[in-house]
């Protein structure tokens, strides 16, 4: 059994089916993104990380905006306020951000950074 899985792993599987999805999507406001940015700046929050810095002009500005309260938890009516509803992540952390739900803190993700073993 386990060659069978081997020899799987190793000549893959198909990719790229079409499959229709309907989904809710809620809209955001590009106004509040950049609202948030000029506010916070471009590094993460979490990590520290400024794409931008790290790659150059190709990741210049490269920054995902979170919404502290998820986007589906506020009422149509709710006014953002980018200063307290967003802060700046990385893909990275703003992919670790929503391995749950609720989404994880900055202050949970920041205390998770501190926790790691070092690399030397």
């Amino acid at each position: 059994q386990d060659e069978t899985l081997t020899e799987n792993l190793q000549g893959g599987f198909p990719e790229g089916s079409k499959v229709q999805v309907e989904v809710n999507r809620y809209e955001r406001d590009r106004r509040n993104r950049a609202a948030a940015l000029a506010i916070h700046g471009y590094a993460c929050l979490v990590c520290t990380s400024n794409l931008g810095d790290r790659y150059g002009s190709a990741a210049a500005g490269l920054v995902e905006v979170h919404h502290l309260t998820p986007v589906s938890k506020l009422g149509p009516d709710y006014r953002i306020n980018p200063a307290t509803d967003l802060v700046p992540l990385c893909p990275n952390c703003h992919r670790v951000a929503h391995r749950r739900d609720p989404p994880f803190t900055v202050e949970e993700m920041k205390a998770m950074l501190v926790s790691l073993p070092s690399k030397d």
